[in-house]
């Protein structure tokens, strides 16, 4: 009889394993707004909020694996502020809910469908690869026993918290290429953050896996510099999330 427990037992714990290696992870990317308010408008920073945030989701297998907005949401926020004579609008525009990044580990293959001021683009490239540094510390996210690990990019600090329990090298956005699953990521001092909130090792729909097919096709490096035009005539970048600020001072 205890035989037959223990082989159950085992046979359980088997399964188990197979189910962490596909699901899907939501997660909440976070930018903070640091907003330079001209001189006599202090008063207007309680108008503003403290971050901007998103809600994505990583669909995930062993092989592939596609990060993408939740359907419907949408991280573009518009502030109208009028007071004594001075009025004010911020437009933060955050990434669209078409934006799509397939990920195919057997072919090495990324790609990137964006969505940018209202122009659709599709970057193909390939899985680029981070050297990461495993520094030893550890903490709990979602139940989860994560480690620490930290790499540069764009000379600025990344650290990533990855669990081994979830035997898949990836994690959200473009990052990856640790022993686990990464469920938080920590950019430019705290400034972007994306944070999981919640883990589901239910099979997935594999069509959601299709390889995305809207858009200009162009390579990183013209999408990169197009950004950077675009974001210097509309005053300002944080992160992915583009700040527009207008104030009128009618006095």
């Amino acid at each position: 009889m205890k035989k037959i427990i223990f082989c159950l037992s085992f046979f359980a714990a088997i399964n188990l394993f197979a189910q962490q290696t596909e699901g899907t992870i939501y997660f909440t990317e976070s930018v903070k707004l640091d907003i330079d308010l001209p001189e006599g408008q202090e008063h207007l920073r309680a108008m503003i909020p403290a971050t901007s945030d998103k809600t994505k989701a990583l669909y995930f297998t062993s092989t592939q694996s596609m990060y993408k907005d939740i359907d419907g949401a949408d991280g573009n926020t518009e502030i109208n502020h009028e007071s004594e004579g001075t009025e004010m609008q911020i437009n933060i525009v955050s990434s669209s809910a078409d934006n799509k990044l397939l990920k195919d580990f057997e072919s090495n293959e990324l790609i990137d469908q964006r969505d940018f001021l209202g122009k659709k683009f599709l970057i193909n490239g390939e899985i680029e690869p981070i050297e990461w540094k495993i520094t030893g510390q550890q903490k709990n996210i979602l139940d989860f026993v994560c480690q620490e690990a930290t790499c540069s990019k764009d000379d600025k600090v990344v650290t990533a918290w990855f669990t081994p329990t979830i035997p898949v090298s990836n994690g959200p956005d473009s990052f990856g290429q640790l022993p686990g699953m990464i469920l938080a990521v920590s950019m430019d001092e705290g400034k972007r953050t994306i944070t999981a909130t919640k883990v589901d090792f239910e099979p997935i729909d594999k069509e959601i896996l299709t390889k995305p097919k809207k858009g200009k096709k162009i390579s990183k490096e013209a999408f990169q510099k197009i950004q950077e035009e675009k974001l210097k005539e509309m005053g300002g970048e944080s992160g992915t999330t583009v700040i527009r600020m207008e104030i009128d001072d009618r006095g």
